[in-house]
């Protein structure tokens, strides 16, 4: 019976031993060594308070386990101190160890001298068998594998040929592995198997290491030989990932829940090193269709992790909308106490082996940073707001725990023994990573009274919860339904406590003084009061604040002043789902002048914007009481907010310029010296190079871009020279222009640079108030001249880009669209004489359109020609359109033309109806039910004036809108007609607005060489979709 002893002590563990499908195997007496162990955990004499479960790695044949067991417990038992501090929290501390063994031996891994006996024998037939067993056992993929080994020993060069290449893909279909899982399911966490890309980086990396080393991988001294076989080393590899993962949600899972239904008072602290990080993640999480875990484990432990970085990521910067494969670990709060990982730049394994080849056509990086693969023991845990960075510490330095869920550790001064192609992979027995498991143990004890004290439960599964698919990779293999309730039952406010967001000066009376050049320290928190010490408080709704699912959220904070020194600009407030906030963002301050000193906080949830606090502080006064001015979003709606990656909050100063507070990446807030007048004319200026492009003739002296979809490339090339220069030259005049500083010129390049960047593409929120630019047709690159000029430096040409206008309050902030209560509700308002004045069925086409779509989709498609009857609609609250669509001209006036914004016009049969006339004839008090989607199609005659923002924008905000979507310039209503029916298509499907639009401007630049796209702009959340989306 497997119970080992560690040499030199009394300390013995458990080591289970599993077979390569995950069952348990038994032991020679016919018995299984885990019901010895839910017999100990059940046992009353002595009862277990804590189980620590390990699970080893790759290369771990039992006698390897054995030895890792023996270094890595033995290095645990040698923490006194840590032990003593566990048994001072723990009453009556008393553990239970175990190891698990899994086979784990990928084909051909381990380093050989070359003088030695290696790995390969010389006919082959062994170590084929050995791999084709891994992988499928059938002759032909024996034979196929036979002939890539044969071929091996006589290539002279590192091109393979198309039979290798077919051997190769026969060999991997046989494998059965997946690729192409941004989310990072172990074992498909590859773009795809390319052979030839394997093998050229395979040899390119053995050049890297340099004709010092002494071992080859696989044991082989021709470099060549060695690069032709790595593919078949990578698939052993991935295969061995997938394994991990299979036994962690099977075997391992259920023996978990075996051990917590024997023991359920005792805590259980899990470890896994390389593969077994996979190991003890999917033992935690469960697979499809396994039972759930009885209750959260107490800490988990990922020692040097061979599993994707973005595992456990709640979106997958390179799927977005995707999260981790693991994610619901985090979600469903089935860790209890701290998350813990250690990353070293000295594992080469992680580093340079493990995203060998799984990116066909080569890496591409975040910010130059994170890869789309990689390991978390080279990069840690990614995607997780709730995550601190921090170094390894000595073995009697404590840690703190307290401020996040996931705490990556730099261990690069610890872990760094080792060399050939695993480097320091393997050298995590050490003082230092063993007290830091112990941390995370004490950790959990801490956390758990503090659950007991404020009286919760910190986690609670559904009755009719029965696990679930983690990453979406695997269909549900059979998931009960349970009925939908017909609406959820009222709350009660005042059945839950209010809370308040303080700003207050630590250790200062609120009567004390404010002097120039003191330094004080400002901390913003959430709290269940209104404190007295308070220099300003705001109440919050807390029931709101959460997500389903969310246990803690993360506020940023963003202080920007002229009038005080700040060392250091962004905050966190922590803020569990019930009680006072767990961190302040806490800020050092220093008065520059005396009297009025004002400070704008920002307040943003994943890079959202939600508020901005002004405060006027009085320097030199008795009192710290500010004046406090709010505007954005209610506090109360943050919850149904997705993440933006730079946000920028825009309005007019006192000066007569624009105020600009950048969020995201950079923190920072400038004044762009631009008034509005010249701004205006800047905007009138860009206005007018785009309505060139539309009014562009050929040398026929035809249209192009009226008369058809499809662009000449010559008429392509000439829109690219004018719309270039023209976005280049507003991006100028706002960060670049006469009295820019360098802190505006600054702002500028950190655009430019995050826009040019070759990531993912970006989510930029734009919250302003009469500041009408057009941002999609800003040019990033290089437009003098110099280089060539390029469509994707346009920024609304591989970003999202949404207007939010700056109200207080934003009243409409949940982005969906509802389509079944009891179906959506669309109106089309349109003007018939289009049709007449272009000679074309433009209109026509459009009615048949939504005709087919209320038959197919099931919509009510309410049709309006007339002016009297869209002031009819407009007029009654209870009017229930979603969307409102109009087809028609329209104007909108400047401040400066005839008659202003209010003379800013739509037109349908009857009369043209102004922004003046709609004010005085819809009057009401309440919003418009539907809280419709405004989409003003103009074509033709109708163009948005720069000061769009005084015309049609707020006016259908105010009316309840949640939005508009409105054109920059003269369209063509061959185009016009040709965007909306793409348009629709897919937004009634249920892509969110933001990509819909985005990927329609893609859609024509590249299959019709058209970029009208850009002429449409967003006034509204891009996250606004369907729901459910229709057929």
């Amino acid at each position: 019976m497997p119970i080992q002893r560690i040499p030199g002590t009394d300390i013995e563990y458990f080591l289970i031993l599993f077979d390569e499908t995950g069952q348990e195997r038994f032991e020679a007496d016919g018995t299984r060594l885990s019901d010895l162990i839910r017999a100990r955990l059940a046992g009353q004499t002595e009862p277990v308070t804590d189980v620590f479960v390990a699970s080893h790695g790759w290369q771990g044949d039992v006698p390897a386990a054995i030895a890792q067991y023996d270094d890595w417990i033995g290095a645990m038992a040698a923490c006194d101190a840590d032990r003593r501090d566990m048994a001072r929290r723990r009453a009556g501390f008393h553990p239970l160890l175990i190891g698990l063994h899994w086979p784990s031996l990928p084909w051909g891994i381990e380093d050989f001298v070359p003088d030695d006996a290696g790995v390969l024998s010389a006919d082959h037939d062994a170590d084929a068998r050995a791999l084709a067993l891994q992988l499928n056992d059938r002759p032909e993929t024996l034979a196929a594998i036979c002939r890539i080994l044969d071929y091996a020993d006589t290539a002279g060069t590192l091109k393979l040929p198309p039979s290798i290449e077919a051997d190769f893909a026969a060999v991997f279909d046989a494998s059965g592995l997946r690729t192409g899982s941004a989310a990072g399911r172990p074992g498909a966490d590859q773009d795809g198997f390319d052979p030839q890309e394997i093998l050229t980086q395979s040899a390119s990396s053995e050049a890297a290491v340099g004709s010092g080393q002494t071992t080859q991988v696989l044991g082989v001294g021709d470099a060549i030989r060695d690069a032709i076989l790595a593919p078949l080393r990578q698939l052993s590899f991935s295969k061995m990932k997938d394994r991990a993962r299979m036994f962690g949600e099977t075997g391992a899972h259920a023996l978990l829940n075996a051990m917590q239904d024997a023991g359920p008072r005792a805590h259980f602290h899990l470890m896994g090193h390389s593969f077994g990080c996979i190991v003890v993640s999917g033992m935690i999480a469960g697979g499809s269709g396994m039972p759930r875990l009885r209750r959260p484990v107490d800490s988990l432990f990922l020692v040097q992790g061979a599993l994707s970085l973005w595992a456990y990521a709640k979106d997958v910067p390179y799927a977005p909308g995707t999260p981790g494969y693991f994610r619901r670990i985090l979600e469903q709060d089935l860790v209890q106490g701290p998350l813990v990982t250690t990353r070293s730049k000295h594992d080469t394994a992680l580093g340079k082996f493990y995203p060998l080849g799984v990116t066909v056509k080569g890496e591409f990086l975040l910010g130059d940073e994170l890869p789309k693969y990689g390991g978390i023991g080279a990069f840690g845990i990614q995607g997780e707001s709730a995550t601190v960075n921090m170094l390894i510490a000595q073995a009697y330095i404590p840690y703190d725990f307290s401020e996040g869920r996931v705490f990556n550790l730099e261990a690069s001064e610890v872990i760094k023994n080792g060399s050939g192609l695993s480097g320091a992979h393997s050298d995590i027995a050490h003082s230092e990573v063993a007290h830091a498991f112990w941390a995370a143990a004490i950790a959990s004890i801490a956390n758990q009274a503090s659950i007991r004290s404020a009286g919760t439960r910190s986690w609670e599964a559904p009755t009719d919860f029965s696990g679930g698919l983690l990453g979406g990779d695997d269909p549900p293999a059979s998931l009960p339904t349970a009925p939908m309730p017909t609406s959820a039952p009222a709350r009660d406010a005042t059945q839950e406590p209010s809370r308040w967001i303080n700003a207050e000066f630590d250790e200062l009376h609120a009567d004390a003084t404010l002097e120039r050049g003191e330094w004080y320290t400002l901390a913003f928190d959430v709290d269940l009061m209104q404190r007295s010490t308070a220099s300003a408080a705001k109440p919050i709704q807390t029931r709101e604040l959460f997500g389903p699912d969310d246990r803690q959220i993360v506020l940023t904070v963003q202080i920007d002043t002229e009038d005080f020194d700040v060392s250091g600009h962004i905050g966190q407030i922590r803020l569990p789902r019930t009680g006072k906030s767990v961190t302040k963002a806490r800020f050092d301050v220093s008065p520059l002048k005396s009297g009025p000193c004002c400070m704008k906080a920002t307040i943003l949830k994943d890079g959202q914007f939600i508020q901005q606090i002004d405060l006027t502080f009085t320097v030199g006064q008795p009192g710290t009481t500010a004046e406090v001015a709010t505007r954005g979003r209610s506090m109360d709606s943050i919850a149904v907010l997705q993440p933006r990656d730079l946000s920028l909050q825009i309005r007019p100063s006192p000066e007569n310029d624009y105020e600009c507070v950048m969020c995201g990446a950079v923190a920072t807030c400038v004044r762009l010296p631009i008034t509005r007048e010249r701004l205006e004319s800047a905007v009138m200026s860009a206005r007018a190079e785009l309505l060139s492009v539309v009014m562009q003739r050929d040398t026929q002296g035809r249209y192009p871009f009226q008369c058809g979809i499809d662009i000449p490339e010559q008429a392509n090339q000439t829109a690219l020279q004018v719309m270039a220069r023209a976005g280049a030259l507003l991006m100028r005049r706002l960060f670049e222009g006469p009295g820019a500083g360098e802190d505006v010129r600054a702002m500028g390049k950190v655009l430019r640079r995050l826009a040019t960047s070759p990531r993912r593409p970006l989510r930029i929120q734009i919250v302003a108030k009469t500041m009408p630019i057009p941002w999609s047709i800003l040019y990033m690159g290089d437009a003098s001249g110099d280089v060539p000029l390029d469509w994707n430096n346009f920024l609304g040409m591989r970003h999202i880009v949404e207007h939010m206008p700056f109200q207080n309050p934003m009243t409409v902030t949940d982005p969906e669209i509802v389509s079944n209560a009891p179906q959506l509700s669309v109106s089309l308002n349109v003007d018939p004489n289009i049709d007449i004045q272009f000679n074309g069925d433009f209109v026509k086409s459009q009615q048949a359109y939504w005709a087919d779509r209320a038959a197919r989709s099931g919509l009510q498609v309410t049709a309006r020609t007339t002016s009297d009857a869209l002031v009819t609609a407009l007029r009654d609250a209870q009017t229930p359109d979603q969307i409102l669509y109009f087809y028609c001209h329209a104007v909108s006036r400047g401040l400066t033309e005839p008659g202003g914004p209010g003379a800013s016009s739509l037109a349908l049969i009857g009369k043209s109806l102004t922004l003046d006339d709609l004010s005085l004839r819809t009057q009401r008090e309440a919003p418009l039910a539907g809280n419709p989607l405004v989409f003003i199609n103009a074509c033709e005659s109708a163009e948005m004036s720069p000061m769009f923002y005084d015309g049609f924008v707020p006016y259908f905000i105010d009316q309840g809108a949640r939005g508009v979507i409105g054109t920059e310039c003269k369209t063509p209503v061959l185009f016009a007609r040709e965007w909306a029916e793409r348009f629709f298509d897919r937004f009634l499907a249920g892509m969110p607005l933001g990509s819909t639009v985005l990927e329609l401007r893609r859609e024509f630049l590249e299959r019709h060489r058209n970029p009208l796209g850009l002429l449409y702009a967003m006034y509204c959340d891009a996250d606004t979709m369907i729901l459910p989306g229709l057929r």
